[in-house]
């Protein structure tokens, strides 16, 4: 858990004359990574709007999704982001009188007055929303695995001439294209 990164209200971020900031250095309780994350979040009330910044890094273990190794992948962000305090239902028509037209394209969401904003949740979807969609562990990734076992067959000849196996468990694989 990293100190410091509790919630809180959005009101008291109103109120405040300067920015509220946050240092990381730590671990997020439902976000495994093996370094620690480090970075600094920044909220600044603008009005009706809470402007988000946020940078930080960390590292975190994946499994290829080709070959099945475990590999490291640096995981990285900075962001500057606009959040509306007010209700859901805001008229858009009623949203372009408050704000500038630069302002209402980097509205991303909207938080009620009345909730807190959490800075380790803010956190935690920021660094699930760069992860990547596809594990590879790089270019020399080797493929599917091939696996010395009594299911493989005699599947035709290769280039050479050699008999070539193939593990029966791939065959599927190996046809869908």
């Amino acid at each position: 858990m990293i100190n410091g990164l509790q919630p809180i209200p959005v009101k008291e971020i109103s109120k405040l004359t300067s920015p509220k900031i946050w240092l990381i250095e730590g671990y997020l309780k439902n976000f495994a990574t093996f370094t620690p994350i480090s970075g600094i979040i920044k909220a600044d009330s603008k009005g009706n709007l809470l402007q988000l910044k946020g940078k930080a890094n960390t590292a975190v273990n994946l499994s290829c999704d080709k070959c099945l190794t475990s590999f490291n992948y640096k995981l990285e962000f900075e962001t500057d982001e606009m959040i509306w305090i007010g209700k859901e239902d805001l008229n858009l028509e009623d949203l372009k009188l408050e704000v500038s037209s630069s302002q209402l394209a980097s509205i991303v969401d909207f938080i009620d007055p009345n909730e807190n904003f959490d800075p380790a949740h803010w956190l935690f979807e920021q660094l699930n929303l760069r992860m990547p969609l596809l594990n590879i562990c790089g270019d020399h990734c080797p493929g599917s695995p091939q696996i010395n076992s009594p299911e493989k067959i005699s599947h035709g000849q290769n280039d050479s001439g050699e008999q070539q196996q193939i593990d029966s468990r791939w065959i599927a694989l190996k046809n869908f294209h």
